[in-house]
């Protein structure tokens, strides 16, 4: 907290920064003038805040010596810039000194008139700013700003997916392949037909209207975005839609945010998924136990694989404990960092790794409900729903998740893990169960240090147990993750098939029957 106070005794300014994040106070004697500086990656952004009274004794040339190349000025400055004449010109000259440009919200701040009188000057970053509609106490509304910055944060020690070294690969500097126009004009005629358009107004449904002919241009575009990893900042806007997960009504939390990507952009990404699933392939660098996502690989196989599995070890008259592990909103938790510096770390040319990170970096969106938008805010984490190339992206950052579960025969389709633990072989039963309860407790120590460092938290509310023995009964013991207790379900559904301890049909059935009588009798 940084706090600078003002010319009586109530009045001042407060600028509150995250602990984590490295920041200083420069020292300031202006009376309501409060500045600090942060870290943003190798620069340093000064952050001012000023609440211009009509009454201060100071005038603008005083806070000259505090303003650098790197900029951002927030306040209340008492002046409409549009409407006040003389005061906004005097303004307007000062910045324009330091090529200080004003973000103005398209609403009035004041609560007393229809002035705007509170906004933000920046030299060096694009700033989102809007009113607050909320109810407040004060006589002015209040402004809500976003700024895209890459800030530098306080580390408890070094992280092994961003700090640990690496080797270089032999094919680190391998160029992303050039797209031709065939290929392009073959992913377009492939994309569905939707009318849903993106954040600009534009549908996949109105490529079917552009000249094939313009696809040699817009190929340029694209192989110029493989070589320079750079795209469009206009191809990083995204509309959110929210979808129920379950009931119709619910809150917020309940629903699955659905990301319309720029459609250009999404051209973009088919072609490097192609590129990129060719790297990854020759490099073996995804497991066997991954089904999700991936040719030749189908989720009725993974099933199919799972219950031979359980039965085999029931055939050795051994008890099976299956946990069911949920990862809470998991294409939405990928850490940007970490996912960069592991794909490095995994061998991923440069190439690739540098467009990865544009495309997840400098994402900003809106959620619009029934019509109505929200403000843009920036997105820091996730890859974005409704992307081809997120699925693909997410389990190659997990694709080592089963290494850290030896006990275990894991089975996973995208975020969906089943790890099965089974007792030791020969022993009598209540052996059996007091070996397979220490199992269970070193998977589930490793799922949560794994779930720690690949900052992808566990749903625990979700995340089940089934047990599954030829003797009659449920386990004499409980199994706890971070102190919550993981109930043992009488029956699962995994992957769409209710799964039960015996593994028999019959609740699979009757459901099936019970969702086709519901059906025909609409």
């Amino acid at each position: 907290m940084y706090l600078q106070k003002g010319e009586n005794s109530n009045g001042g300014v407060m600028i509150l920064i995250k602990n984590s994040i490295i920041s200083k106070e420069i020292k300031c004697s202006i009376p309501n003038v409060c500045v600090t500086e942060i870290d943003n990656e190798g620069s340093k952004t000064r952050i001012l805040g000023v609440y211009a009274t009509e009454s201060r004794t100071w005038n603008w040339n005083d806070i000259s010596p505090y303003i650098n190349e790197n900029c951002l000025m927030f306040g209340d400055f008492n002046i409409d810039i549009k409407n006040d004449g003389t005061k906004a010109e005097a303004l307007l000259t000062w910045a324009d000194t330091f090529l200080l440009a004003p973000f103005i919200p398209e609403e009035s701040t004041s609560l007393r008139s229809d002035r705007t009188i509170d906004f933000v000057f920046s030299n060096n970053h694009r700033v989102d700013i809007q009113t607050y509609k909320g109810n407040t106490t004060s006589d002015h509304k209040p402004t809500i700003s976003i700024v895209p910055l890459k800030v530098k944060e306080n580390s408890n020690g070094p992280h092994p997916y961003t700090d640990a070294p690496c080797s270089i690969e032999e094919n680190d500097n391998d160029t992303i392949p050039e797209v031709e126009t065939l290929e392009l004009i073959d992913i377009v005629r492939q994309r569905s037909k939707k009318r849903s358009c993106d954040a600009h107004g534009i549908s996949n449904f109105m490529f079917q209207f552009l000249p094939s002919s313009y696809w040699s241009l817009l190929k340029k575009l694209y192989n110029w975005s493989f070589s320079t990893a750079i795209t469009p900042s206009a191809w990083n806007d995204v509309r959110m839609l929210l979808l129920a997960k379950k009931d119709p009504i619910c809150t917020p939390s309940l629903t699955r945010p659905i990301s319309l990507l720029d459609v250009f952009l999404k051209i973009n990404e088919k072609a490097f998924l192609t590129r990129f699933q060719n790297i990854i392939n020759n490099k073996g660098l995804l497991p066997d136990t991954q089904s999700g996502f991936r040719e030749n690989f189908r989720l009725q196989t993974r099933v199919l694989l799972f219950l031979e599995q359980v039965m085999s070890m029931m055939a050795n008259s051994t008890p099976v404990a299956t946990i069911f592990v949920d990862f809470k909103t998991a294409f939405d938790q990928l850490w940007f960092d970490g996912c960069i510096g592991k794909l490095k770390r995994m061998g991923i040319p440069t190439p690739f790794l540098k467009w990865i990170e544009n495309w997840l970096l400098n994402r900003r969106a809106y959620v619009e409900i029934k019509g109505q938008k929200s403000r843009w805010f920036s997105i820091y984490r996730g890859g974005p729903q409704g992307s081809i190339l997120t699925p693909t992206v997410f389990i190659t950052y997990h694709s080592d998740m089963t290494n850290y579960l030896n006990m275990a025969s894991s089975f996973m389709f995208a975020d969906d893990l089943a790890a099965v633990v089974s007792g030791r072989i020969g022993e009598k039963y209540n052996i059996q169960c007091l070996d397979l309860e220490r199992k269970l407790k070193s998977v589930i120590d490793a799922l949560e240090f794994y779930s720690i460092l690949s900052v992808q938290p566990i749903n625990y509310e979700k995340t089940v147990g089934l047990w599954s023995a030829r003797a009659i009964g449920t386990p004499k013991f409980d199994l706890y993750m971070s102190e919550k207790n993981i109930q043992w379900a009488r029956e699962f559904k995994y992957l769409g098939y209710w799964i039960t301890p015996k593994l028999g049909w019959n609740t699979m059935i009757n459901k099936t029957k019970l969702k086709i009588r519901q059906r025909v009798a609409l």
